[in-house]
Protein backbone atom coordinates (compact mmCIF):
# COMPACT_ATOMS: atom_id res chain seq x y z
CA UNK A 1 0.00 0.00 0.00
CA UNK A 2 1.16 3.90 -1.14
CA UNK A 3 0.29 6.83 -0.30
CA UNK A 4 0.98 10.11 -1.28
CA UNK A 5 1.07 13.30 0.12
CA UNK A 6 0.48 16.97 -1.92
CA UNK A 7 2.23 20.04 -0.22
CA UNK A 8 1.32 23.09 -1.12
CA UNK A 9 4.46 25.25 -2.13
CA UNK A 10 3.65 28.44 -0.42
CA UNK A 11 5.22 28.93 3.16
CA UNK A 12 6.95 26.09 5.28
CA UNK A 13 3.71 25.37 7.41
CA UNK A 14 2.10 22.36 4.82
CA UNK A 15 5.71 20.76 5.02
CA UNK A 16 5.76 20.88 8.36
CA UNK A 17 2.11 19.83 8.78
CA UNK A 18 2.85 16.88 6.66
CA UNK A 19 6.08 15.62 8.05
CA UNK A 20 4.19 15.61 11.36
CA UNK A 21 1.20 13.18 10.03
CA UNK A 22 3.36 11.14 7.86
CA UNK A 23 6.05 10.18 10.48
CA UNK A 24 3.22 7.95 12.15
CA UNK A 25 1.83 6.54 8.62
CA UNK A 26 3.30 3.23 8.33
CA UNK A 27 2.93 2.26 4.61
CA UNK A 28 5.32 3.62 2.19
CA UNK A 29 4.37 7.89 2.25
CA UNK A 30 5.76 9.87 -0.89
CA UNK A 31 5.08 13.79 -0.51
CA UNK A 32 4.81 15.73 -4.12
CA UNK A 33 5.96 19.34 -4.10
CA UNK A 34 7.95 21.98 -5.39
CA UNK A 35 11.71 22.76 -4.08
CA UNK A 36 11.30 19.29 -1.50
CA UNK A 37 14.72 18.19 -2.24
CA UNK A 38 16.21 21.48 -1.15
CA UNK A 39 14.69 20.56 2.58
CA UNK A 40 15.57 17.65 5.21
CA UNK A 41 12.54 16.28 4.47
CA UNK A 42 14.00 14.12 1.47
CA UNK A 43 16.03 12.66 4.02
CA UNK A 44 13.07 10.96 5.90
CA UNK A 45 10.47 10.43 3.03
CA UNK A 46 10.64 9.38 -1.13
CA UNK A 47 9.90 12.76 -2.96
CA UNK A 48 8.59 14.12 -6.16
CA UNK A 49 10.08 17.68 -6.89
CA UNK A 50 7.65 19.16 -9.55
CA UNK A 51 8.14 22.29 -11.32
CA UNK A 52 7.28 25.84 -9.58
CA UNK A 53 3.93 27.05 -10.16
CA UNK A 54 4.46 30.71 -9.47
CA UNK A 55 2.86 33.52 -11.45
CA UNK A 56 5.87 34.44 -13.43
CA UNK A 57 5.91 30.91 -15.20
CA UNK A 58 2.75 31.97 -16.61
CA UNK A 59 2.45 33.95 -20.08
CA UNK A 60 1.55 37.50 -19.84
CA UNK A 61 -1.05 37.47 -21.90
CA UNK A 62 -4.93 38.89 -21.88
CA UNK A 63 -6.60 36.04 -21.96
CA UNK A 64 -4.85 35.19 -18.50
CA UNK A 65 -6.28 38.08 -16.81
CA UNK A 66 -9.01 36.73 -15.16
CA UNK A 67 -7.99 32.82 -15.49
CA UNK A 68 -10.81 31.78 -13.28
CA UNK A 69 -13.29 29.48 -13.42
CA UNK A 70 -16.22 28.05 -10.96
CA UNK A 71 -14.30 24.79 -10.68
CA UNK A 72 -10.89 26.61 -10.31
CA UNK A 73 -9.49 29.25 -8.89
CA UNK A 74 -6.33 29.57 -11.18
CA UNK A 75 -6.26 27.74 -14.36
CA UNK A 76 -3.92 29.72 -16.37
CA UNK A 77 -3.59 29.18 -20.52
CA UNK A 78 -0.08 28.13 -22.39
CA UNK A 79 1.92 27.61 -18.77
CA UNK A 80 4.86 25.13 -19.56
CA UNK A 81 5.15 24.73 -15.70
CA UNK A 82 1.68 23.68 -14.77
CA UNK A 83 1.87 21.19 -18.10
CA UNK A 84 5.08 19.92 -16.92
CA UNK A 85 3.64 19.45 -13.19
CA UNK A 86 0.10 17.71 -14.10
CA UNK A 87 2.15 15.45 -16.44
CA UNK A 88 4.65 14.49 -13.60
CA UNK A 89 2.17 13.67 -11.47
CA UNK A 90 0.07 11.36 -13.87
CA UNK A 91 3.80 9.94 -14.75
CA UNK A 92 4.13 8.78 -10.68
CA UNK A 93 0.21 7.49 -10.27
CA UNK A 94 0.82 5.62 -13.28
CA UNK A 95 4.09 4.19 -12.20
CA UNK A 96 2.99 4.03 -8.47
CA UNK A 97 -0.38 3.42 -8.44
CA UNK A 98 -0.72 4.89 -4.68
CA UNK A 99 -3.84 3.39 -2.93
CA UNK A 100 -4.42 6.99 -1.46
CA UNK A 101 -3.10 10.96 -1.97
CA UNK A 102 -3.57 13.31 0.89
CA UNK A 103 -3.87 17.04 -1.01
CA UNK A 104 -2.54 20.06 1.61
CA UNK A 105 -3.84 21.90 -0.11
CA UNK A 106 -5.23 22.79 -3.63
CA UNK A 107 -8.51 22.74 -5.02
CA UNK A 108 -7.06 22.01 -8.56
CA UNK A 109 -4.70 19.40 -7.69
CA UNK A 110 -7.73 17.22 -5.70
CA UNK A 111 -9.78 17.11 -8.83
CA UNK A 112 -6.79 16.13 -10.61
CA UNK A 113 -5.79 13.33 -8.72
CA UNK A 114 -9.96 12.55 -8.59
CA UNK A 115 -9.86 12.16 -12.89
CA UNK A 116 -6.41 9.98 -12.41
CA UNK A 117 -8.81 7.62 -10.42
CA UNK A 118 -7.22 7.84 -7.77
CA UNK A 119 -8.85 8.89 -3.89
CA UNK A 120 -7.75 12.16 -2.33
CA UNK A 121 -8.18 13.06 1.48
CA UNK A 122 -8.50 16.90 1.57
CA UNK A 123 -6.72 19.01 4.09
CA UNK A 124 -9.37 21.66 5.39
CA UNK A 125 -8.21 25.46 6.29
CA UNK A 126 -10.62 28.06 8.14
CA UNK A 127 -12.08 31.16 6.10
CA UNK A 128 -14.55 31.26 4.03
CA UNK A 129 -14.65 28.60 1.64
CA UNK A 130 -17.97 27.93 0.35
CA UNK A 131 -16.85 29.83 -3.52
CA UNK A 132 -17.51 26.97 -6.06
CA UNK A 133 -13.57 26.31 -6.67
CA UNK A 134 -13.45 25.37 -3.25
CA UNK A 135 -16.86 23.53 -3.43
CA UNK A 136 -15.70 21.65 -6.34
CA UNK A 137 -12.66 20.53 -4.55
CA UNK A 138 -14.33 19.01 -1.51
CA UNK A 139 -16.81 17.10 -3.85
CA UNK A 140 -13.95 15.91 -5.75
CA UNK A 141 -12.60 14.48 -2.32
CA UNK A 142 -13.17 10.59 -1.27
CA UNK A 143 -12.48 12.34 2.39
CA UNK A 144 -11.59 15.49 3.91
CA UNK A 145 -9.30 16.21 6.71
CA UNK A 146 -9.41 18.65 9.56
CA UNK A 147 -5.89 19.06 11.71
CA UNK A 148 -8.78 20.41 14.30
CA UNK A 149 -11.32 19.62 16.66
CA UNK A 150 -15.18 20.12 15.16
CA UNK A 151 -15.74 22.63 18.27
CA UNK A 152 -13.49 25.19 16.07
CA UNK A 153 -15.63 24.70 13.14
CA UNK A 154 -17.49 27.20 11.34
CA UNK A 155 -21.03 27.41 11.37
CA UNK A 156 -20.97 28.31 7.46
CA UNK A 157 -20.05 25.09 6.61
CA UNK A 158 -22.40 22.91 4.65
CA UNK A 159 -23.42 19.80 6.18
CA UNK A 160 -22.49 17.45 3.57
CA UNK A 161 -19.15 18.40 4.17
CA UNK A 162 -19.21 18.05 7.63
CA UNK A 163 -20.48 14.68 6.82
CA UNK A 164 -17.53 13.81 5.00
CA UNK A 165 -14.77 15.09 7.27
CA UNK A 166 -12.80 13.28 9.93
CA UNK A 167 -12.19 15.94 12.96
CA UNK A 168 -8.68 15.37 14.61
CA UNK A 169 -7.23 17.37 17.74
CA UNK A 170 -5.16 20.41 16.93
CA UNK A 171 -1.41 19.23 17.22
CA UNK A 172 2.22 21.38 16.36
CA UNK A 173 5.56 20.36 16.54
CA UNK A 174 5.74 21.20 20.45
CA UNK A 175 2.96 18.20 20.41
CA UNK A 176 3.71 16.30 24.10
CA UNK A 177 6.70 18.63 25.34
CA UNK A 178 6.90 19.37 28.55
CA UNK A 179 8.53 22.53 29.68
CA UNK A 180 7.77 24.58 33.19
CA UNK A 181 7.16 28.78 32.96
CA UNK A 182 9.93 28.63 35.70
CA UNK A 183 12.32 26.05 33.59
CA UNK A 184 11.66 28.45 30.69
CA UNK A 185 12.42 31.59 32.21
CA UNK A 186 15.57 30.49 33.90
CA UNK A 187 16.75 29.35 29.99
CA UNK A 188 16.44 32.92 28.87
CA UNK A 189 17.50 34.65 32.00
CA UNK A 190 14.23 36.21 32.74
CA UNK A 191 13.64 36.69 36.54
CA UNK A 192 10.49 35.08 37.79
CA UNK A 193 8.54 37.71 38.96
CA UNK A 194 8.99 39.75 35.72
CA UNK A 195 5.80 40.43 33.59
CA UNK A 196 6.71 39.22 30.32
CA UNK A 197 4.78 39.92 26.36
CA UNK A 198 6.25 38.02 23.73
CA UNK A 199 5.26 39.60 20.05
CA UNK A 200 5.74 36.51 17.11
CA UNK A 201 6.43 37.95 14.36
CA UNK A 202 6.03 35.96 10.77
CA UNK A 203 7.91 36.00 7.48
CA UNK A 204 4.49 37.98 6.12
CA UNK A 205 2.42 40.72 7.16
CA UNK A 206 3.28 44.22 9.04
CA UNK A 207 0.32 44.46 11.73
CA UNK A 208 3.29 43.71 14.83
CA UNK A 209 5.50 46.90 12.76
CA UNK A 210 8.20 47.95 15.53
CA UNK A 211 7.49 51.30 15.15
CA UNK A 212 4.16 50.46 17.16
CA UNK A 213 5.15 47.62 19.81
CA UNK A 214 7.79 50.70 20.65
CA UNK A 215 5.16 53.02 21.19
CA UNK A 216 2.97 50.50 23.08
CA UNK A 217 5.96 49.28 25.32
CA UNK A 218 7.18 52.53 26.62
CA UNK A 219 3.53 52.79 28.41
CA UNK A 220 4.31 49.75 30.29
CA UNK A 221 7.84 50.06 31.70
CA UNK A 222 6.67 47.28 34.28
CA UNK A 223 6.05 44.57 31.32
CA UNK A 224 9.19 43.33 29.50
CA UNK A 225 8.70 42.64 25.73
CA UNK A 226 10.61 40.27 23.67
CA UNK A 227 9.71 40.11 20.10
CA UNK A 228 10.93 37.11 18.22
CA UNK A 229 10.43 36.76 14.53
CA UNK A 230 12.53 38.88 11.54
CA UNK A 231 11.81 42.60 12.58
CA UNK A 232 13.73 45.80 11.16
CA UNK A 233 15.48 46.48 13.90
CA UNK A 234 16.31 50.77 14.82
CA UNK A 235 17.83 49.97 18.30
CA UNK A 236 18.29 54.23 18.83
CA UNK A 237 14.42 54.51 19.11
CA UNK A 238 13.84 51.48 21.30
CA UNK A 239 12.55 51.20 24.64
CA UNK A 240 14.63 49.49 27.49
CA UNK A 241 11.97 47.32 28.47
CA UNK A 242 12.26 45.59 24.95
CA UNK A 243 14.36 43.05 23.51
CA UNK A 244 14.59 42.06 19.89
CA UNK A 245 15.88 38.13 19.28
CA UNK A 246 15.60 37.76 15.67
CA UNK A 247 14.15 34.65 14.61
CA UNK A 248 14.51 31.59 16.78
CA UNK A 249 13.92 28.15 15.54
CA UNK A 250 13.05 26.92 18.60
CA UNK A 251 10.22 29.72 20.23
CA UNK A 252 8.88 27.13 22.87
CA UNK A 253 10.73 28.18 25.57
CA UNK A 254 9.66 32.03 24.69
CA UNK A 255 6.03 30.98 24.66
CA UNK A 256 6.35 29.34 28.19
CA UNK A 257 8.36 32.01 29.61
CA UNK A 258 5.81 34.49 28.63
CA UNK A 259 2.59 35.85 30.42
CA UNK A 260 0.83 36.97 27.67
CA UNK A 261 1.28 36.36 23.08
CA UNK A 262 0.59 38.57 20.60
CA UNK A 263 0.70 37.07 17.47
CA UNK A 264 -0.95 36.72 14.24
CA UNK A 265 -3.07 33.74 13.57
CA UNK A 266 -1.81 31.03 11.13
CA UNK A 267 -3.05 27.81 11.76
CA UNK A 268 0.20 26.05 13.15
CA UNK A 269 1.11 29.64 15.33
CA UNK A 270 -2.07 28.80 16.86
CA UNK A 271 -1.82 25.47 17.93
CA UNK A 272 1.93 26.20 19.25
CA UNK A 273 0.21 28.84 21.24
CA UNK A 274 -2.72 26.30 22.43
CA UNK A 275 0.40 23.57 23.19
CA UNK A 276 2.39 26.30 25.46
CA UNK A 277 -1.48 27.45 26.92
CA UNK A 278 -0.60 31.03 26.93
CA UNK A 279 -3.37 34.18 27.35
CA UNK A 280 -3.12 34.99 23.01
CA UNK A 281 -3.95 38.56 21.88
CA UNK A 282 -4.60 37.67 18.14
CA UNK A 283 -4.20 40.12 15.11
CA UNK A 284 -5.11 38.46 11.70
CA UNK A 285 -2.94 38.94 8.96
CA UNK A 286 -4.55 39.58 5.26
CA UNK A 287 -4.69 36.18 3.59
CA UNK A 288 -7.13 34.56 0.74
CA UNK A 289 -10.65 33.76 1.89
CA UNK A 290 -10.15 35.49 5.04
CA UNK A 291 -8.60 32.57 6.52
CA UNK A 292 -7.02 33.83 9.67
CA UNK A 293 -10.17 37.17 9.75
CA UNK A 294 -12.56 33.68 10.01
CA UNK A 295 -10.18 31.62 12.25
CA UNK A 296 -10.06 34.85 15.28
CA UNK A 297 -13.39 35.10 15.36
CA UNK A 298 -14.07 31.14 16.07
CA UNK A 299 -11.21 31.54 18.56
CA UNK A 300 -12.63 34.75 20.51
CA UNK A 301 -16.21 33.24 20.62
CA UNK A 302 -14.70 30.25 21.89
CA UNK A 303 -13.09 32.37 24.89
CA UNK A 304 -9.43 31.19 23.57
CA UNK A 305 -8.34 34.66 22.55
CA UNK A 306 -8.64 38.53 22.33
CA UNK A 307 -9.58 39.52 18.65
CA UNK A 308 -7.73 42.98 17.33
CA UNK A 309 -7.70 44.15 13.92
CA UNK A 310 -4.70 46.42 14.61
CA UNK A 311 -1.86 46.55 17.46
CA UNK A 312 -3.09 47.23 21.18
CA UNK A 313 -2.15 51.59 21.14
CA UNK A 314 -0.77 53.09 24.31
CA UNK A 315 -4.31 53.71 25.23
CA UNK A 316 -5.90 50.84 24.83
CA UNK A 317 -2.41 48.27 26.44
CA UNK A 318 -2.83 48.18 29.95
CA UNK A 319 -6.71 47.04 29.85
CA UNK A 320 -5.57 45.11 26.96
CA UNK A 321 -3.22 43.43 29.04
CA UNK A 322 -5.56 43.27 31.87
CA UNK A 323 -7.84 41.26 30.13
CA UNK A 324 -5.30 38.83 29.03
CA UNK A 325 -3.74 37.45 31.70
CA UNK A 326 -7.06 36.82 33.80
CA UNK A 327 -8.23 34.68 30.40
CA UNK A 328 -9.25 30.71 31.31
CA UNK A 329 -6.17 29.57 29.58
CA UNK A 330 -7.54 25.76 30.65
CA UNK A 331 -10.10 26.04 27.49
CA UNK A 332 -7.12 25.12 25.21
CA UNK A 333 -7.18 21.51 26.41
CA UNK A 334 -10.16 21.53 24.22
CA UNK A 335 -7.97 22.28 21.13
CA UNK A 336 -4.93 20.66 21.08
CA UNK A 337 -3.83 16.68 22.10
CA UNK A 338 -0.16 15.47 22.12
CA UNK A 339 -1.77 13.00 19.85
CA UNK A 340 -3.31 15.06 17.77
CA UNK A 341 -0.77 13.95 14.23
CA UNK A 342 -0.92 10.10 15.35
CA UNK A 343 -4.25 10.24 15.15
CA UNK A 344 -4.50 12.02 11.66
CA UNK A 345 -2.15 9.67 10.54
CA UNK A 346 -4.30 6.55 11.81
CA UNK A 347 -7.23 8.03 10.07
CA UNK A 348 -5.52 8.22 6.62
CA UNK A 349 -4.03 4.91 7.12
CA UNK A 350 -7.15 3.53 8.16
CA UNK A 351 -9.21 4.91 5.21
CA UNK A 352 -6.23 4.03 2.83
CA UNK A 353 -6.71 0.47 3.86
CA UNK A 354 -10.32 0.49 3.66
CA UNK A 355 -10.09 1.57 -0.11
CA UNK A 356 -7.17 -1.20 -0.51
CA UNK A 357 -9.85 -4.47 0.62
CA UNK A 358 -12.46 -2.42 -1.77
CA UNK A 359 -10.72 -3.03 -4.41
CA UNK A 360 -8.91 -6.07 -3.79
CA UNK A 361 -12.53 -7.66 -2.83
CA UNK A 362 -13.81 -6.06 -6.39
CA UNK A 363 -16.58 -4.82 -3.89
CA UNK A 364 -19.19 -3.31 -6.13
CA UNK A 365 -20.14 0.02 -3.60
CA UNK A 366 -18.82 3.17 -4.94
CA UNK A 367 -15.88 4.54 -2.87
CA UNK A 368 -15.58 7.75 -4.28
Amino acid sequence: MHIGYYIHSHGKGHLQRAQQIAKHIKSDVTFLGSNLSNSDVANNFNIVDLPADKVEYVPDVAINENCETLSFHYAPYGAKTYQQRMLKIAQWVEKTQPTLVVVDVSAEITQYFRLLGVPVISMLQHGDRNDSAHLCGYDAAYKLLAPYPEILESDSVPLWKKQKTIYVPGFSRYSGRILSKPEARKKLGINEQQKVVLVLKGRGGDSHCLESISETAKTTPEWQWFIVGPIQINYNKLPKNIACEGWQQDTFPYLKAADVVIASVGHNTTMEIAEAQIPFLCIPEKRPFNEQKVKAELLEKMGLCLYSSSFPTSYSVKSTLELLINMDITKWKNIVSSDGAEKAGMAIESEALKIQNYLLNKTSCRVC
